[in-house]
């Protein structure tokens, strides 16, 4: 395998063991804000993330014999307010719900976006040189997470259209719990 597919797989890994941590900050902040629902999702996209990342590097190893790396830059936390680090969660009332519920998905959508245009610019990379096998596995990568936006499209169009009312966010937890437990 080519030094410039190693680095485009590198790229893949390193983004992979970002949304490890993007998502286990999402769970992070949902539990703060007591949406246990919420977590819970989050909670099965970071193991999802996690076990995805295993797989591309045990395949990775198998194919090439080599390693994959997430060396450089260390994912931001643009999750989690700087001031909640320094403050308890009772004081979180239903107008801070419903503005960082919002915040969240709308992050989290950005994030999926990303993460999608991303995989789709080194699966054409891979097809043009012609490493049709590690382009097919990207392109599913990319599939899955269509599939994700797609389903937090419904979410946010469904709280969007209550205006992201505390209530029902809160009525939402048992659901998502059910969902991804």
């Amino acid at each position: 395998m080519s030094k410039e597919v190693h680095e485009i797989m590198n790229c893949i890994y390193k983004h992979k063991m970002d949304g490890v941590i993007f998502h286990q900050s999402m769970a992070d902040f949902y539990d703060f804000m007591r949406l246990i629902g919420f977590k819970d999702w989050q909670h099965h996209q970071f193991e999802e993330e996690l076990g995805e990342l295993e797989d591309m590097q045990t395949k990775y190893i198998s194919m090439t014999h080599m390693l994959l790396s997430a060396e450089g830059e260390v994912f931001k936390n643009e999750v989690i307010p700087e001031t909640w680090y320094e403050q308890s969660n009772m004081g979180i009332d239903a107008e801070e719900i419903k503005k960082q519920v919002k915040g969240s998905l709308h992050l989290y959508m950005d994030w999926e976006e990303k993460t999608k245009a991303l995989y789709l610019e080194k699966h054409n990379k891979l097809i043009e040189l012609k490493e049709y096998h590690a382009a097919s596995a990207v392109r599913e990568m990319a599939e899955d997470v269509a599939a994700e936006i797609e389903f937090l499209e419904e979410v946010i169009m469904e709280l969007e259209s209550v205006v992201y009312s505390p209530e029902y966010i809160h009525s939402m937890q048992e659901r998502f719990t059910i969902d991804f437990r």
